[in-house]
């Protein structure tokens, strides 16, 4: 999955390159809008891990899920977002004898930031690339199931923490209308403000924006 999602996002970008002209551009200015991703988030923590043996059977997809961004034009060139994400990776062991284990860990930032279109204001391309950085919670929810053979039961735990952090990275939209694009973007998240904690690591993000309103930029 991990592979995959790359592939698809390098060759979307090299696409949009070899594609990009002028189109319909971002003519108006947009002021405020909504943007969808879907993501793959990948962490310090081992990741795609399929492993078998005579007594055990491990598997792990590793964290992906999707975010919701508002933003609002502050300048020429800058808007004030507004990220929320919900970011998912479940671990199953089986053991043929003993039973399964699995873990469920999700992460629920709740992200201010703020992004800076590179290109200037007069330039007319339909590709606006752009740098973004952020601070914020990040609410982590960790369940583990436990489900023994022999028994009819099974052992549930559910612990959650509220860990800061923050983020940085770029990318670009390539805008088919003034009012609509489509949104690509690596990430570097530092949980707990630390790029060696477990879940700090690059996030590899696409996905599609509507806008509306329309601005007029200063000196016009």
């Amino acid at each position: 999955m991990k592979r995959t999602f790359k592939i698809i996002f390098f060759h979307a970008i090299v696409t949009i390159l070899i594609f990009n002209g002028k189109l319909m551009g971002q003519s108006p200015l947009r002021t405020s809008g909504i943007v969808l991703r879907g993501t793959y988030w990948n962490a310090n923590s081992d990741h795609l891990i399929v492993s078998v043996s005579n007594s055990e059977e491990a598997v792990n997809v590793g964290p992906a899920g999707g975010w919701i961004c508002f933003f609002s034009r502050t300048g020429d060139k800058s808007f004030l977002e507004l990220n929320l994400g919900a970011i998912g990776e479940v671990l199953v062991d089986s053991y043929y004898i003993d039973g399964d284990d699995v873990e469920v860990t999700s992460i629920l930032p709740i992200l201010v930031g703020m992004r800076y279109n590179v290109l200037p204001l007069e330039n007319p391309s339909a590709l606006q690339p752009y740098v973004t950085f952020g601070a914020g919670p990040y609410w982590m929810v960790d369940i583990h199931v436990q489900d023994h053979h022999r028994e009819v039961n099974e052992d549930v735990g559910i612990r959650s923490h509220l860990l800061p952090g923050f983020y940085g990275g770029g990318g670009l939209y390539f805008h088919l209308a003034s009012w609509f694009a489509f949104n690509f973007d690596v990430k570097y998240h530092f949980i707990n403000f630390n790029p060696d904690h477990g879940y700090s690591g690059f996030e590899f993000g696409m996905g599609f924006s509507f806008s509306w309103g329309r601005y007029t930029p200063k000196g016009f």
